[in-house]
């Protein structure tokens, strides 16, 4: 091996390894996007679907009470094009709820079921409601004010998807953010390692570059006090190797 190449030696491992670095990273990066977009097209979404939903519900809630203030001045096509508009943003919040699906996991099923069963019962006591508000408004007001246990228990199913699913979601985060962890371990494992390996290569080079060195160094300082007897003997076959050749083939 020339010279030239033992000191590219150590480079060249240390390239090689960091070439692996790369790749390491690259596959952490690629789990860690796979693990990223899993959460914000899934889990995020699940999310956002349940507090929709029980934004709509309270919004469907808040019309009914508004249309007893408008009641008196409807006849009875428009009441009944009025609870119709309801009835359809109820069952909207409903059938948005009915198509969450929380990847990796069948268990809100149940809970979907139970808060759309909820939402159900809650708009078929505010049509009633109204329907009976149609002939009395007060009659119409106090069935909606024990209506509000219907509505308790639709909120309640509903918050326990919500739970659910932001339960999954930080489940998720908290998966990804290991990935990052191990990730970076592993890239700093990855560089100990080359740091370590490439120091080791050009130690031991440069240990047995200056050890024939030093070995043709004493051989020509005898040769020059008159030691006719020395021999230059190297294995090498570098610079120095063929130049300690040359000089046991002039002695």
């Amino acid at each position: 091996m020339k010279i030239v190449h033992k000191m590219l030696a150590a480079p060249a491992v240390a390239l090689v390894l960091m070439l692996v670095v790369a790749a390491v990273a690259a596959v952490g990066m690629l789990k860690q996007r796979t693990a990223l977009q899993e959460l914000t097209g899934s889990y995020l979404e699940s999310r956002r679907i349940t507090n929709a939903v029980r934004f709509d519900v309270m919004a469907a809630r808040a019309e009914v009470f508004r249309q007893f203030m408008l009641i008196g001045s409807y006849d009875e096509a428009k009441l009944k094009a009025e609870r119709a508009a309801i009835a359809r943003r109820f069952d909207e919040a409903a059938a948005r709820l009915g198509k969450l699906d929380v990847p990796e996991t069948a268990d809100e099923a149940p809970l979907i079921a139970a808060a759309t069963a909820g939402i159900a019962a809650y708009a078929k006591k505010a049509d009633d409601a109204l329907d009976m508000g149609s002939g009395d408004v007060n009659l119409g007001m106090a069935a909606m004010m024990s209506a509000d246990d219907a509505y308790k228990a639709a909120s309640d199913a509903i918050g326990k998807v919500a739970d659910f699913a932001n339960t999954r979601a930080a489940d998720k985060q908290a998966a990804v953010m290991s990935l990052v962890t191990l990730a970076l371990a592993a890239i700093a494992i990855a560089v100990a390692i080359a740091i370590a390996l490439a120091l080791v290569v050009a130690v031991l080079l440069a240990r047995r570059t200056a050890h024939e060195v030093g070995g043709a160094l004493q051989a020509a300082q005898a040769l020059a006090d008159g030691d006719l007897t020395v021999a230059f003997r190297s294995t090498s076959k570098d610079e120095i190797g063929a130049l300690s050749r040359a000089l046991e083939s002039m002695r």
